[in-house]
């Protein structure tokens, strides 16, 4: 079970394409109440995600991830990487570092820095530093229309990197700031891309294709019966979580206009048990959505629940980038 915690959700950056949204509420999570909900709780199962917004403009930060290291099975923090001076201040460094890049210089600092502030190198520097003090850690990128072609590039000098351990590449999602955008690509392009990047990168990647139906053929054929199908989406509730710096926790952070509850108020076995929760947790599509007739829908389940709640409107209609509903 993964467990995301957001410390605040500013940033100092101003990303186009922030999957968290333009709407801030300038919170920063209370570590007081943080340490009450750890002794009340048990998170041995859990791996904690530390997020934000961005994580570092915590002033708690290396506190926040020494006491978690007691509570959860692993740390990892989610960071832009424009700030590194917490690092060498954390007194445990039994934790694991996710770091953005989304391009060559030019293209990460259009991206990231509006074209006016030189992110990159401040990226590249904390990349340093985590190799000097050798804590482990890997880079994410965000791939869009606008850097496309140029996360090709990117490919080479991920290929350097030496001292990282995997490469993480996802596709832009139409939640946050891209709600209602044309930046975000179709199946069949971003497929192309996994197959280049597969072909081309020499370092270990996190990567996958969307509804790749040789796939889901092959694991028809291999389950005939139809039981051992997971049906459980991205996992929300039954495999992640999201806690706000309120407390609040949510099913997935494009889904937060469905609260599940309040650490503040209940412990979490509580919490997932409620109704509010277990309608993700045990989530199915509704009758009349056309999933029905497709025979994937054992394996998917109608896909992302969040892509169905933003372009339907509501729960359990099925995922809208699905090559088969669009058919």
């Amino acid at each position: 079970m993964q467990m995301y915690l957001l410390l605040t959700d500013t940033c100092n950056l101003y990303c186009s394409f922030c999957i968290r949204g333009k709407r801030k509420s300038n919170l920063y999570l209370d570590v007081e109440s943080l340490k009450i909900i750890l002794s009340q709780n048990n998170f041995f199962d859990y791996y904690l995600l530390i997020t934000g917004g961005e994580p570092s403009l915590h002033r708690n930060l290396p506190d926040i991830i020494g006491l978690c290291q007691s509570y959860f099975k692993g740390v990892s923090i989610n960071t832009n990487g424009v700030e590194s001076g917490w690092i060498n201040k954390c007194r445990n460094f039994n934790f694991h570092v996710q770091i953005s890049l989304d391009g060559t210089k030019e293209y990460h600092n259009m991206l990231r820095g509006n074209g006016k502030s030189d992110v990159y190198s401040a990226v590249i520097a904390t990349i340093r530093k985590l190799n000097q003090f050798a804590i482990p850690y890997n880079i994410s990128t965000t791939v869009g229309n606008e850097n496309y072609e140029n996360v090709k590039s990117l490919c080479e000098v991920m290929n350097e990197m030496s001292g990282m351990k995997y490469w993480k590449v996802s596709p832009q999602l139409p939640f946050g700031c891209m709600y209602n955008t044309d930046s975000v690509f179709g199946v069949k392009r971003w497929n192309a891309l996994v197959d280049f990047l597969l072909d081309h990168a020499r370092v270990l990647l996190s990567i996958k294709k969307l509804f790749d139906f040789d796939v889901l053929e092959r694991y028809l054929k291999d389950n005939p019966l139809r039981r051992n199908f997971p049906k459980n989406n991205c996992g929300s509730v039954k495999y992640k979580i999201y806690v706000y710096p309120d407390f609040t926790v949510y099913p997935c952070t494009c889904l937060t206009d469905f609260p599940i509850g309040n650490l503040l108020n209940s412990n979490l076995r509580d919490i997932l048990k409620s109704e509010e929760a277990t309608r993700f947790s045990d989530y199915r599509i509704l009758p009349d959505s056309t999933c029905n007739d497709c025979k994937y829908v054992d394996i998917c389940n109608g896909g992302c629940i969040g892509m169905s709640y933003h372009f339907f409107g509501k729960l359990g209609k099925g995922d809208y980038r699905c090559p088969l509903m669009k058919r």
